[in-house]
C-alpha cells in the first residue's frame, strides 16, 4: 500500500508500520483486495489510539483547539493534527513510539488466539 509521492514523513511512517506488521503477521501473502481494505481499516484503528493516547498530552490550554480538529464533522486530516500534536507535545517521538509498538503488540496477540 505505497503512499504518493508527495506523502508526508508521517504518512510514510503509518504506512511503513502497517507493512511491516502484515509481513510480520503473515497476512503479507493475502489476496491484494483484501489488504487494501484491511490496511483502510487498520489505519483508521491506527490514528485513533493515537488521538487517545495523544490526548492525555495535550496541554490544557489546546485542549479544546485539539478537540476541534478531531471532532471535524467531514473528513478528519491525519497530517493536520499530526502537525497539531508535533508543535504542542514536547515528547510526541515517544508517545508516537510507544502507542505504535503497543498497538503491534496487541494486534499481533489477537492474531495467535
Amino acid at each position: 500500500m505505497p503512499m504518493p509521492a508527495n506523502a508526508s514523513k508521517n504518512s510514510l511512517l503509518i504506512d511503513d508500520f502497517i507493512a511491516n506488521l502484515f509481513h510480520e503477521a503473515g497476512l503479507s501473502k493475502l489476496p491484494k483486495t483484501f489488504l487494501d481494505d484491511y490496511y483502510f481499516r487498520l489505519e483508521m484503528q491506527i490514528y485513533r489510539r493515537l488521538g487517545v493516547a495523544f490526548l492525555e498530552h495535550v496541554p490544557k490550554d489546546r485542549a479544546e483547539e485539539f478537540s476541534a480538529l478531531i471532532g471535524k464533522d467531514e473528513s478528519i486530516d491525519p497530517e493536520e493534527i499530526f502537525s497539531f500534536l508535533q508543535s504542542s507535545i514536547p515528547n510526541f517521538e515517544d508517545v508516537l513510539k510507544t502507542t505504535l509498538l503497543s498497538f503491534k503488540e496487541e494486534f499481533l496477540a489477537i492474531l495467535k488466539q
